[in-house]
């Protein structure tokens, strides 16, 4: 969509996805899936006890802990220096890269992502007024490219990779393609130069795929992590930050100094705002950990309020019906990414906008059950 189409000037549109939006996508098609890091370090435990892995015994009952951060264990046993200990945060990397693949694998190479696909597609719709500008992503798999190739023919990872994929596409296209950034790499990216982007499952060892593995300290000051974030501080340079299921903790400190240099320390123009598409309670407390940055919850986004409020009785007050808004946006059964995508929806087909896209596929999303 141009400019002149809408008549209007067009917000220009990053997206930031985490863990939760992959959780999200996933759980539409098997909740039984679960890619969190909670769900990642109790696949861990188990793997360390059915393949009795001698050299994880001393850290079991340590990750045994519910509030055991996997990232930084690895850190601090990377940070002793002893062998002994590098060789247990190796071990604890590769089994991270393992149950993330088997977990992926079981949604089979043929599934095409739903709630992804829409949300590039929507930007398709004259009259949105959103120009997509780009797309940062902290997962490692492949479930975003899958929905850019889908609207937009092919992908563009702002770096040089040498393409032997059976699937996805690399290259020019017809239609204008996003940038896709992927800050801490990929599990279908080999570890070679010039890079090669494989099948996953042709990938058999965790050293042979770049990716920056768990750990507070996340190396990004080599190639081709320096250039991606380089090139995620550029694209910053935009009206509107969504962020989607990501909550960045103080594991993703770098993270949280690039959104506050690009957004508070940008001298050129008004800062951009931050929309935090997760449950209120994870958005209420990135707000209060991170108060110099400026953000908007879901539940004060004028469309989710608007879309919610149809789904309860009139007969409520102001007061309780925010009440049962945040209960909703709460429930670990809601999902927040489809809530706010249908939302989005229902705003253009309230102001007469129709949802028509060369593809079809938000319009075929949104009409399944509204």
């Amino acid at each position: 969509m141009t400019e002149k189409q809408s008549g209007h000037s067009s917000k220009k549109i990053v997206y930031l996805l985490g863990a939760g939006a992959t959780q999200a996508e996933v759980s539409l098609k098997d909740d039984t899936i679960r890619i969190l890091m909670r769900d990642i370090r109790d696949g861990i435990l188990k793997k360390i006890d059915r393949d009795n892995i001698v050299e994880l015994k001393e850290v079991k009952n340590e990750l045994a802990n519910e509030f055991t951060d996997v990232e930084h264990l690895i850190t601090l046993y990377e940070s002793t220096g002893m062998p002994e200990h590098e060789v247990i945060a190796k071990k604890l990397k590769e089994l991270f890269w393992k149950e993330i693949q088997e977990r992926i694998k079981k949604l089979g190479d043929k599934y095409q992502p739903k709630l992804l696909t829409a949300l590039i597609d929507i930007h398709e719709i004259l009259g949105l007024n959103e120009k997509l500008a780009g797309l940062i992503t902290l997962n490692y798999e492949d479930l975003l490219e899958k929905a850019v190739q889908t609207v937009k023919e092919s992908i563009d990872y702002s770096i040089k990779i040498n393409n032997a994929h059976s699937y996805i596409k690399l290259g020019p296209s017809a239609i204008q393609t996003p940038p896709v950034l992927k800050l801490h790499g990929s599990f279908n990216w080999k570890n070679e130069f010039p890079i090669t982007l494989i099948d996953e499952y042709k990938i058999t060892k965790p050293e042979d795929v770049l990716w920056i593995p768990p750990g507070v300290e996340k190396k990004r000051e080599k190639y081709p992590f320096n250039i991606l974030w380089g090139r995620a501080r550029e694209i910053l340079d935009c009206d509107v930050l969504r962020v989607i299921g990501c909550s960045l903790s103080r594991n993703d400190w770098q993270l949280v100094s690039l959104l506050y240099t690009t957004q508070q320390l940008a001298s050129h123009k008004k800062e951009y705002a931050i929309e935090l598409i997760d449950y209120v309670d994870v958005s209420k407390e990135i707000r209060e950990n991170y108060s110099y940055l400026s953000f908007r919850i879901i539940s004060d986004i004028k469309e989710v309020r608007n879309f919610l409020i149809k789904s309860f009785s009139t007969e409520y007050g102001e007061d309780k019906l925010s009440i049962a808004i945040e209960e909703l946006l709460n429930n670990p059964k809601t999902n927040i990414f489809d809530t706010w995508l249908r939302a989005k929806g229902e705003d253009l087909k309230s102001r007469d906008i129709p949802l028509t896209t060369p593809t079809m596929i938000f319009e075929n999303y949104f009409n399944e059950v509204s």
